[in-house]
């Protein structure tokens, strides 16, 4: 299976708040999808911009099957953008290293 996703807003899930109180970073999840795995390649995107905060990083997570990534394209307020160019296999149960 060939899947490309794209990130809008900031992703699945992101590595704590950034405060000088927290003793320990904890993952936060800041939204979820379900996509198409139809077997073509496509485009999918998670909006998450309703997630208040500031975050480290953030990483996929995969609940289910197997999911082939080429491009993990982080959207930030002010249109800013970051793209992990890279494959990336996720199994089910499986999840990207932080994406900083």
């Amino acid at each position: 299976m060939f899947r490309r996703l794209v990130i809008a807003g900031y992703a699945l899930m992101a590595f704590g708040m950034t405060t000088a109180a927290q003793a320990q970073d904890t993952w936060v999840l800041l939204g979820s999808k379900s996509i198409n795995t139809s077997g073509k390649a496509n485009d999918d995107s998670i909006d998450v911009s309703g997630a208040k905060g500031n975050y480290k990083a953030v990483r996929l997570v995969n609940k289910q099957g197997g999911i082939e990534l080429n491009n993990v394209e982080v959207v930030y307020a002010g249109a800013a953008s970051h793209n992990e160019r890279r494959p990336i296999n996720l199994n089910a149960n499986d999840r990207t290293r932080p994406i900083d």
